[in-house]
């Protein structure tokens, strides 16, 4: 339902949809840890907080378009067709972001022991928490750019483009200046004393992830002009990692 609100014209109602339930998510599990629950209640936490996004998405979809669900769909193979192809591109670079993210942990498991993983993992979700705030305009920004496109207005175009990359940067910057500062507390109010790893580690996160908001910014509006030659570079990451 998120997809097809943006293709509506609902991406800020969307957005705010998804950032509420991002929220209200963390602070579950942070009130969940807190208090003392084990890590299956833990996923139980996670399971809700899908669950009530996907919820919150179907109702504002069938709220302000009802009228999706008063006529019948028709299967089109020429249209189908035609998406899978333009979306193949994006599906091999959400893939190998997939590898990149989600290798580490493995890596250092197996070099350092399972132990190691959790104290790094903390520190990983706050930083890539700035990155899932700046990035919302960016991801915002797609319909309105693939508009401008579609009308051959580039210099429309290049205003949005500047825009996500500033604002999206900007944001991330800001983000991590608050981080660096208040790292070592906010560690402490969600896992405990003990488990802040040191500066070296959370700065390099932080550079990664400032590096990754400007690419991201970038990609999605080449992906929004009917382009993506991030593809092979993006597999070519993900095989290295």
């Amino acid at each position: 339902p998120n997809y097809v609100l943006q293709g509506l014209g609902d991406v800020g109602l969307e957005a705010l949809a998804q950032a509420l339930a991002l929220w209200i998510g963390l602070l579950a599990q942070w009130l969940w840890l807190r208090s003392g629950g084990a890590l299956l209640g833990l996923g139980a936490v996670f399971l809700l907080q899908a669950m009530a996004t996907r919820a919150l998405l179907w109702a504002l979809l069938r709220k302000r378009h009802a009228w999706l669900f008063t006529k019948p769909g028709r299967y089109q193979p020429k249209i189908i067709r035609a998406l899978l192809a333009q979306g193949f591109g994006l599906f091999i670079s959400g893939l190998c972001g997939l590898f990149i993210f989600q290798v580490t942990p493995m890596l250092i498991a197996s070099a350092l022991g399972a132990e190691a993983v959790p104290d790094y993992n903390v520190l990983v979700v706050l930083a890539a928490t700035g990155m899932q705030l700046a990035g919302a305009l960016p991801s915002a920004l797609m319909p309105f750019a693939s508009a401008r496109s579609a009308a051959g207005d580039l210099d429309g175009l290049r205003r949005l483009h500047s825009l996500a990359i500033k604002v999206g940067v900007g944001l991330q910057l800001c983000y991590v200046a608050v981080l660096l500062s208040a790292a070592p507390h906010w560690v402490g109010l969600w896992v405990g004393a003990g488990h802040f790893l040191g500066y070296p580690i959370l700065s390099l996160l932080c550079v990664f992830f400032v590096l990754e908001q400007h690419h991201v910014a970038n990609s999605v509006f080449t992906f929004s002009s009917g382009q993506w030659p991030f593809a092979p570079w993006s597999l070519a990451g993900g095989l290295l990692k």
